[in-house]
C-alpha cells in the first residue's frame, strides 16, 4: 500500500473503496436478510445437536448455540472495527501525501477529493455497522 500511496493513488483508493464497499454491501436488505437467515440456520443447526448431546443423561451440559451468539456479537463489530481502521489508516496516508505534493501536481485535488469523499462513506460504515438480527 506505500507504493500505491506513493506512485499509483488509484489502486490506493480502489482498495480502500473496496474495504468500504463490501461492508455497504452486507448491509444491503437483501444481503443482509440472507447472512441473518444463514446465522440463525447455522444456530438451530447447534440447538439441535445440544439436543442430541444432552439426552443421554445428566452432566452433559454443551452451549453450542450460546458460544455461536457469542461469536457473532463480537465478529460483526469487529469486521467494521478492522475495516475501519484500514480505511482510515490509509486514508489519511493519502491526505498527508497529496497535502505535501506541490499545486501543479496533476494528481492532487482529485486524490484528495477522493479521499474526502471515501471518508464520508467510512464515517457511514462506521455509523451503520453489521447488525445481523438477533446478535446485538
Amino acid at each position: 500500500m506505500n507504493d500505491a500511496v506513493r506512485n499509483k493513488p488509484g489502486t490506493a483508493l480502489s482498495y480502500i473503496r473496496r474495504v468500504i464497499a463490501v461492508t455497504h454491501y452486507l448491509n444491503s436488505p437483501i444481503v443482509m436478510s440472507r447472512l441473518q437467515q444463514l446465522c440463525n440456520l447455522i444456530r438451530e443447526q447447534l440447538v439441535m445437536i445440544e439436543d442430541v448431546w444432552q439426552a443421554p443423561g445428566p452432566n452433559r451440559d454443551l452451549y453450542l448455540s450460546d458460544s455461536w451468539d457469542a461469536f457473532i456479537s463480537y465478529q460483526m463489530p469487529k469486521i467494521v472495527e478492522r475495516a475501519n481502521k484500514f480505511a482510515d489508516d490509509w486514508l489519511r496516508e493519502l491526505e498527508r501525501v497529496y497535502n505535501a505534493r506541490p499545486a501543479n501536481d496533476p494528481d492532487k485535488a482529485l486524490v484528495l477529493q477522493n479521499v474526502r469523499t471515501l471518508d464520508f462513506y467510512r464515517v457511514q460504515m462506521v455509523a451503520t455497522g453489521l447488525l445481523v438480527a438477533g446478535y446485538p
